[in-house]
């Protein structure tokens, strides 16, 4: 049995593992499996409520070091370099086409190049969503003709 399982089953049935002690049918199990699983993200949550881990402020480190050198810095920037391309480049797949056309051969460097432009030209801004901001800088620059 899962372990999801076995704590939804000892919540819901006030701390009771028997079997025979509660049922709980297919809908208050999965019911209460999103909330053990909510509560348990909850919690892991950092304590921190000033720092935005989606902001500007947060995702621009890592699009410096991915434009500056690949291959610079520890494990922090090499998954801070990752976390920006990478959201980056699932922006770009995402909207190409729809909100945003690319020219055929640009880079997703040159798309995080543009992001990093864009953002530090908004200084007043870097506590917004590093996603709205990068879409924005990124159909300022690729616009879609229609």
């Amino acid at each position: 049995m899962p372990i999801q399982s076995v704590l939804v089953r000892w919540l819901y049935c006030g701390g009771h593992f028997l079997p025979d002690h509660c049922e709980l049918d297919a809908l208050t199990e999965w019911m209460m499996t999103k909330f053990v699983v909510a509560l348990l993200l909850a919690l892991t949550m950092p304590a921190n409520a000033e720092e935005n881990l989606a902001s500007a402020n947060s995702y621009l480190p890592g699009c410096r070091y991915f434009v500056v050198d690949n291959w610079a810095g520890g494990v922090r920037e090499a998954y801070q370099r990752g976390q920006c391309s990478g959201f980056i480049a699932g922006l770009i797949y995402e909207a190409a086409g729809t909100s945003l056309c690319m020219p055929s051969g640009v880079t997703y460097e040159q798309g995080v190049r543009i992001v990093i432009a864009y953002i530090e030209a908004r200084p007043q801004r870097m506590h917004e969503s590093f996603g709205l901001l990068a879409l924005e800088a990124l159909t300022a620059a690729w616009p879609c003709k229609r």
